[in-house]
């Protein structure tokens, strides 16, 4: 499963009016390839506050397409809808 330090936007910054909690389920964008994920705290918190970085898990909906997709550096982007939530890095795979 790949953690990655994320930070999430609020609607000041073009994301979410509330702050999301582990376990949201947004589109996410790796490397061009765009599926959906659950993303939960490493850190044991509940709520990602805005404006912080975050250590999470991507637990993708279907793992075993994307076997190979997450590499340690690349860009993660979070999305509800076309919306840009979250962004970050992968640290580990």
């Amino acid at each position: 499963m790949p953690i990655a330090i994320i930070e999430f936007f609020d609607s000041n910054n073009g994301g979410r009016i509330t702050p999301p909690y582990s376990g949201f389920r947004p589109k996410i964008n790796v490397g061009g390839i765009h599926t959906s994920c659950f993303v939960e705290s490493k850190e044991g918190e509940e709520v990602f506050n805005f404006g912080l970085k975050h250590k999470v898990s991507l637990r993708l909906i279907f793992p075993e397409i994307h076997t190979k997709t997450f590499v340690v550096g690349e860009d993660v982007e979070l999305f509800e809808g076309s919306k840009l939530v979250g962004k970050g890095v992968i640290v580990d795979v």
